[in-house]
């Protein structure tokens, strides 16, 4: 079963407008940071933030060049946090031009070079010879009942994945914007499955993922949960498996990994890996 590429260029499109204005903001955070005397320290801080959530948008929308360098910039900055103001300050000098070899790349952030898109029409093109196996009835009525809980920093990421779910027959569908407000949502909504992003303010996917692994949070201790990630470290990954994370989906995450994890779940034959 394939997403429908018309709902997705949509908002891919949408994605594709709005990234200049992204980026600017960015640049506005370096370009006023005497003016306005903010400590290096908190304009990297806020830099960090926004490379990262930046970067996994990026990759979710399928341009992966735009979201290596994001999480390039990212990478840096988060090495620096920790050092003293002075040398926070001239990283950020190196930011800034970094962030100008990003700017060069808007010409290209076009909806008909998203790999997301590429993909999902040659899917679609090709579906009658090389598609998945469409679920089995037991499976579809699992997925019309499934409720989901979606977290991601995004809304362009949350907005994509929406769409991407229904497509599976899963109807009971609920998108927050943190960790938090994930902690918040399951009060009402008892999800079955949540995916989530990895790195989220101001509590992280890590935090989440021990406040209901330990039976801190009013649903099962043992809820699946299945993180996406841009992050490459497999020691990392694993690390986080082995505390309890279900499985880690590099993004961009293919609709057809994404609905063989979560029916892999429904079958009780998961095992905790890395796609």
């Amino acid at each position: 079963m394939y997403q429908d590429p018309g709902a997705l260029e949509i908002i891919i499109t949408r994605y594709c407008e709005s990234i200049a204005n992204q980026l600017r903001v960015l640049h506005d955070l370096l370009k006023y940071r005497h003016s306005t005397q903010t400590p290096p320290r908190d304009v990297a801080t806020n830099l960090h933030s926004e490379a990262h959530r930046m970067s996994g948008a990026a990759h979710c929308m399928g341009f992966r060049e735009l979201g290596n360098r994001l999480a390039r910039i990212e990478r840096k900055l988060k090495k620096t946090l920790s050092k003293r103001q002075s040398d926070i300050e001239e990283t950020l000098k190196d930011i800034e031009f970094r962030l100008g070899e990003v700017f060069e790349l808007l010409k290209d952030i076009r909806p008909e070079n998203s790999r997301v898109l590429q993909l999902l029409q040659t899917a679609r093109n090709s579906r009658d010879e090389n598609s998945t196996a469409a679920p089995t009835f037991s499976e579809a009525a699992q997925l019309l009942h499934l409720r989901m809980l979606v977290a991601d920093d995004d809304v362009f990421v949350r907005d994509l994945l929406t769409p991407t779910l229904e497509s599976m027959g899963i109807r009971k569908i609920h998108a927050v914007a943190s960790g938090l407000e994930v902690l918040h949502a399951i009060n009402e909504f008892r999800p079955d499955i949540i995916v989530t992003d990895w790195k989220m303010d101001p509590i992280s996917g890590f935090e989440l993922l021990q406040c209901i692994r330990s039976g801190a949070s009013p649903i099962r201790f043992d809820t699946p949960l299945i993180f996406f990630t841009g992050e490459e470290d497999r020691s990392f990954q694993q690390m986080a498996l082995s505390n309890g994370a279900d499985r880690f989906l590099r993004k961009p995450v293919s609709p057809d990994i994404l609905r063989s994890s979560i029916i892999n779940i429904l079958n009780g034959g998961f095992s905790r890996k890395t796609a």
